[in-house]
């Protein structure tokens, strides 16, 4: 890749890091097509059809990123799998989260991931595990505390289901 290349992925990155996903996704769709082996503008891509719910284009792009090998391989495999969940391919998706926490086994938004597969595919025990690790992981993750809560209502443990609710909006989570 040339460094002019790299630099517009890098500034993409940025863009949709500093959450301006709009932008980040007009600059990489540019990028992608002018260099399609670049496994880097893949994964930022994805991360920004992602940011954006386009799903669909997300896990292809994600696929994409894996084959053409991206450096951001563990957090490829996270961010695929819960793009997987929420188009019900939970089933899919369950490979793909257990390695990124094989390689991350306390990174609090895997663990997160890891829950909502694992509920998705009714592993009840693996669910509740995972979502207690994730907030003892980052007490500060408000995404894992509303999971949790959601997690405590479906078993009907509504006292329980608010607190958490009410722990992650504390945490600054709106959803």
């Amino acid at each position: 890749m040339t460094r002019r290349h790299t630099a517009g992925v890098a500034a993409a990155a940025a863009l949709l890091q500093a959450g301006q996903a709009d932008a980040a996704r007009r600059q990489l769709a540019l990028l992608v097509a002018e260099a399609p082996t670049d496994g880097e503008a893949w994964y930022w891509w994805a991360a920004a059809q992602d940011a954006v719910g386009r799903e669909s284009t997300a896990i292809a792009a994600y696929h994409e990123a894996l084959r053409r090998g991206t450096t951001h391989e563990t957090e490829a495999h996270a961010f695929l799998a819960s793009s997987l969940e929420k188009t019900w391919r939970a089933g899919e998706a369950l490979a793909h989260i257990e390695r990124a926490v094989a390689v991350q086994p306390d990174h609090a938004l895997f663990l997160t991931i890891l829950g909502n597969v694992c509920a998705a595919l009714g592993l009840r025990e693996r669910a509740e595990d995972a979502y207690r690790r994730a907030m003892a992981a980052d007490p500060a993750l408000g995404l894992a505390w509303h999971q949790w809560g959601q997690w405590q209502g479906t078993a009907g443990r509504l006292a329980e289901a608010a607190q958490a609710f009410d722990r992650a909006w504390a945490l600054g989570y709106r959803g």
